[in-house]
């Protein structure tokens, strides 16, 4: 068995205050880091079949799911329609088309919307005998439109002839909580499945004039040598579930005459640890799940169109706090943490850029098989 881990996640909070202005928070993607083989090179991966293992957790892509594993109809990746997702970025589906307009015009049709397909996989040399099987998390509407007792999202697998068979939710129901993700594990078994074109795919089933019948799904892996034992329903993996939060609080935007330093706010994030084995200490407690972070800090100002800048740097100690299995965990990085100065910002800049990097080390660079 072989899985993928991330060792450090780095995220960067960039907030922009100007005289007229407003703040703004970015996001940028996580790149993609497989511990184990490395891929073919994008030219040899148009023309091969991708090889095990597969996995993607949808953070080192943006609005679209990573060309280089995915064919993908209408299915976005984003940060806002998940609630605590397993990782940072989850791929949704609705009723809108890759270029954001409705499939069908008319309110009252229904049919299949987005689709999300893997690029093909080499299956060629494996059988049932070699335990291959996929996982995935997937949430019914989170944030946004919930969908009806009628819609689905439901996965099939490619034949060797071409022939898509759907294998799941099959004879199962759907859970339709819409605040929690639910894994699911699936074997592959039949011959016809083990061939070098291999694919599987999502797909969704709803209105198709809108944003409606929202499903999300995340972290997706598919692998041999893996069975139903816990051990291979968790993953020795800490992510971010929640970005941070703006160091404005609940603003976004923030005129600079009205700013004051107790607007300051905690900087708030959610981790999840998706390992669901308890390690225990010799005390027969739960053993801590180490992680820290650090918060850097630099300010920029204009006066006049000249600019001078400070810098700010500090980090956190948190490896008290416990991760427990399988469960989502709440970080708070107190403003006092960041060492920001009094006055730092002050109301008589013209303008005022704040850069915030926070680097979170959860200690699992980890490649097991």
């Amino acid at each position: 068995m072989c899985k993928f881990l991330r060792s450090v996640v780095f995220i960067f909070i960039s907030l922009l205050v100007y005289q007229t202005a407003e703040a703004q928070i970015s996001y940028y993607p996580l790149q993609e880091k497989i511990a184990s083989k490395t891929r073919p090179s994008g030219r040899q991966q148009a023309d091969e079949p991708l090889i095990l293992p597969f996995w993607d957790d949808f953070s080192f892509s943006e609005g679209m799911p990573s060309d280089s594993l995915w064919i993908t109809n209408g299915v976005y990746v984003n940060n806002g329609l998940a609630i605590d997702p397993p990782t940072i970025g989850v791929a949704s589906f609705d009723g809108l088309d890759s270029f954001g307009a409705p499939y069908v015009a008319s309110s009252t049709s229904f049919g299949t919307t987005d689709t999300l397909s893997s690029k093909p996989i080499d299956l060629s040399e494996l059988s049932a005998a070699d335990d291959v099987y996929i996982s995935f998390y997937y949430q019914y509407a989170g944030y946004g439109e919930t969908p009806e007792e009628s819609d689905t999202l439901s996965l099939a697998f490619k034949e060797t002839d071409g022939t898509w068979n759907t294998v799941w939710p099959a004879s199962s129901s759907l859970n339709r909580d819409s605040s929690e993700f639910t894994q699911v594990l699936i074997k592959i078994t039949n011959p016809e499945y083990f061939h070098e074109n291999f694919q599987f795919q999502f797909s969704c089933f709803g209105r198709q004039s809108g944003a409606f019948d929202v499903w999300s799904i995340d972290y997706v892996y598919l692998n041999k040598n893996r069975s139903t034992l816990a051990e291979d329903t968790s993953y020795p993996d800490r992510s971010i579930s929640s970005g941070p939060s703006s160091i404005f609080g609940k603003y976004q935007a923030l005129p600079i005459a009205h700013y004051d330093d107790s607007y300051l706010s905690d900087i708030n994030f959610k981790l999840f640890n998706l390992d669901n084995i308890e390690d225990i200490d010799i005390d027969g407690q739960p053993r801590r799940q180490p992680f820290n972070y650090s918060l850097d800090v630099d300010i920029t100002s204009w006066v006049d169109s000249a600019s001078s800048k400070s810098s700010f740097d500090n980090s956190s100690d948190i490896t008290n706090s416990i991760l427990f299995p399988q469960r989502i965990s709440d970080i708070s990085a107190p403003v006092n943490q960041l060492n920001i100065s009094e006055g730092a910002i002050k109301r008589s800049d013209d303008s005022v850029f704040v850069d915030i990097k926070l680097v979170l080390n959860a200690s699992d660079n980890v490649s097991t098989g």
